[in-house]
């Protein structure tokens, strides 16, 4: 009885470990994707989000300034680039090729905002 309840406490340990490393390793990726002028909208929500998520990342199209991928940078944010194709959900596809397998992504369009509570 003794072996039993060793061999199933080192069983839940070894549980609890690998539950720790899989939150370890999954990031929070927020991601929105906008076009030029959308920029100022979409840093309202990123100012309220970028603190609660391990990652931002912004698809823009080639409408986006340099002074505007600055601010955004400034922010915290990755920018990523891709020619303009009239496609929001090719855009928002874009976004979700830059998580990796595990990892919670939030996307979201620049007019969306999260509350405080978020």
């Amino acid at each position: 009885m003794k072996r039993i309840d060793e061999e199933l406490s080192q069983r839940n340990q070894r549980q609890r470990d690998d539950l720790h490393w899989n939150l370890v390793e999954t990031m929070i990726i927020a991601c929105v994707s906008i076009y030029d002028e959308r920029v100022e909208q979409a840093i309202k929500g990123i100012e309220k989000l970028r603190p609660s998520v391990d990652k931002y990342v912004v698809v823009a199209d080639e409408s986006v300034t340099d002074v505007q991928k600055l601010k955004l940078r400034i922010l915290g944010c990755a920018v990523h680039v891709y020619p303009f194709e009239d496609n929001l959900m090719l855009l928002h596809n874009q976004c979700l090729d830059k998580c990796q397998d595990g990892d919670w992504g939030i996307i979201h369009d620049p007019d969306e905002f999260f509350n405080d509570q978020f």
